[in-house]
Formats: structure tokens, sequence, C-alpha cells
């Protein structure tokens, strides 16, 4: 009888072991797991903060979109020592982050939204542009369908807000138009069209009297000629004052103040009466009095111009009012290692 209990408690010991053994077994695996996990997270872009914008966090796999989005427009030479241009860019890209993030927060907290539209656009966007770059590319780099939508939807905000910011906004209409400005030197000119000034390198020389009266003649009579239909640039060549005289395209209002009146009187085939200034007679000719494209081309370039101050001083107070810092606040050396030519090599497809 003791013999069969001594032979029960061997077992239920060796049961004991075992149990233990696969206890340490399975801490030790569950301790390489948690490892593998850290250490593959760790490597994660997704999980990789980089940049702290506020209580947000900017992730490497945001700032990879960033960089592969925008490589194509760097003018970068791989061969070439440009080491200044792309630390310049690179903080480029940090502030264009930190604007746009920061835009966000301001548009949500004001109660902006996105539409369905907007939505649904920003999806079918970031399925575009994975189509465009490499899949093993997107996946080394983090860069996910959901991390382009993500960022789609931060840059959407940001744009409803500024253009709220600028709807006030107006810009008057004004004309464009096209003259020809014919010049008749009073002064000594050079082959490249300068003045021949004298010995103290400022007064210019003039022509004699004779030339003088001679020039304004051939003002007049190059007006007549013009005032009977005869091309601009041809009588030009006739009087010899092709080389001080041109083509000149501009807002109404927009050029010099000698021409700036008839700019906006003469219609198209008119011109000035001859015009006598200190240096020069000249004649205005209207070649074309209103170019509305033109005109609207100008304009937006003026109205973007104008977009660009109010966005500017409204930016500064969004930063204080999400109390962010404008200086980009990195977490870690991870950003400082990122080179922006590792990036070259992706391109769009």
């Amino acid at each position: 009888m003791r013999q069969q209990n001594n032979k029960q408690e061997n077992i239920t010991q060796q049961k004991k072991g075992r149990y233990i053994l696969l206890l340490v077994v399975i801490g030790v695996l569950a301790a390489g797991g948690l490892l593998w996990y850290y250490a593959v997270r760790e490597n994660d872009p997704a999980h990789t903060a980089v940049l702290r914008i506020g209580e947000e966090v900017v992730y490497l796999d945001e700032l990879n979109f960033n960089i592969l989005q925008n490589i194509d427009s760097m003018e970068l030479d791989m061969e070439a020592d440009t080491s200044d241009l792309e630390d310049q860019y690179k903080e480029d890209l940090l502030h264009m982050v930190m604007d746009y993030r920061v835009e966000a927060m301001v548009a949500q907290q004001q109660g902006i939204t996105l539409t369905e539209e907007e939505q649904s656009t920003i999806r079918q966007d970031a399925v575009a542009f994975m189509g465009t770059v490499d899949g093993s590319a997107l996946r080394k780099l983090g860069i996910t369908q959901e991390c382009i939508m993500r960022i789609y939807t931060n840059r959407y905000l940001a744009h409803a807000l500024e253009e709220e910011a600028t709807s006030d906004l107006e810009v008057e209409p004004q004309n464009f138009c096209t003259l020809y400005v014919m010049f008749f030197p009073k002064i000594q000119m050079d082959e490249q069209g300068d003045y021949i000034r004298q010995e103290d390198g400022e007064t210019p020389v003039m022509l004699s009297e004779e030339l003088i009266a001679q020039r304004k003649k051939d003002a007049e009579d190059a007006r007549a000629a013009l005032l009977d239909g005869k091309d601009a640039e041809e009588v030009a060549r006739q009087y010899g004052v092709e080389a001080y005289s041109s083509e000149q395209s501009n807002l109404a209002g927009s050029f010099e103040e000698s021409i700036n009146g008839y700019a906006e009187s003469l219609h198209e085939g008119e011109c000035s009466p001859v015009l006598e200034l200190s240096s020069c007679f000249l004649i205005v000719d209207m070649l074309e009095e209103d170019d509305a494209e033109k005109a609207e081309e100008i304009l937006n370039y003026y109205r973007s111009d104008q977009e660009k101050e109010i966005i500017g001083e409204k930016r500064k107070a969004w930063y204080q009012e999400t109390g962010v810092s404008e200086e980009p606040d990195l977490v870690g050396n991870t950003w400082k290692k990122i080179s922006l030519y590792d990036f070259t090599q992706y391109g769009e497809e």
C-alpha cells in the first residue's frame, strides 16, 4: 500500500514538473512575442512618432506620404551637394504639415464638416494615388489608404477654413490692354538702348537741338502713319526706333504715369498725340483695348497674393488659438535621419 502511495506521489510530482516547464515555455514564448511585437511596432512608420502638434502626434507614415507626394517637384541633384536645399525642403514640409493640421483643428472647433461628396472624393483620390506608386514602396513607407484619407481629410478641412477666412475678399475688375509704345529719344543712346552719360556717370548726353527737332518731326510723321493704319512695328523700323520701342501689356492704369491716361482712354486702333517728356517724344498706340481672359488671369494672381496675405495673418491667430508653437516640436532623431534622396527612387509611375 505504501509502495502504491509513493508511486502515486512520483506521478504527481512529474505532472507538476511538466506543468511548471510548460508555464516557463509559455512565458518565454510570450515574452519573445511581446519583444517581437514591440520591435515590429517600433519600426512601423504608422507607430513611429516624429512631430508633436499641440496634443496631437504626427507619425512617420504621414510625413513619408507628404515627401513622396512632393518629391518630384524638389530640385534635388543626386550628383551635386544640395544639402542646404534638402534641409530647406524638409523645413518647408514640416511647416506645411503643421499648417494644415492646425487649420484642421480650428476648422473642427468651428464646426466645419465635410460633405458626403467631399468624403467620397477623398476616398477616390486616395485610391487613385495608391495606383501611381508601387505597392512594395507603399508598404515599406507605411502608407495605407486609411493614412492617405486621414491626411486628405485634414487638408480639406484646412482648405474650407481658408476659404471662409477669405470669403469677403473682393478684387475690382479691370481692363487688360496691349499697347505699342514708340519712343523717339532726345538723349544719345548706345546699341543696348541705354543712355550715354557724361563723365559724372549721372547726367545723360542730350542730342543737339537740330536732332531733337528732327526727332519730333519723325514722331509726328510716325503718328500719321499709325493713323493711316500702318503696323506699329513696321513704322518703328522705318524711323529707326525699333530698338527703343516695344509692345507692352498690362492692366490699364498699371503703366508708367505718362502712359496710364491713354491706356485707360484709347480704343483699339487709336493712338495718342505725340507726347514730349524730358528724355523723349513718345506715341501710345492701342493694339488691344480689353483682353478679358488675360485680365482675369492677372486678377487671379493678384487675388491669390491677397488671399495668401490674409491667410498668413489669420494663421498666426490660429496657432495662438490652438496653443501650438510655430516652431516644430520634433520627437527623437527620426526626422533628422531622413534623407529626401531615398525617396527619389519611388516617384510616381
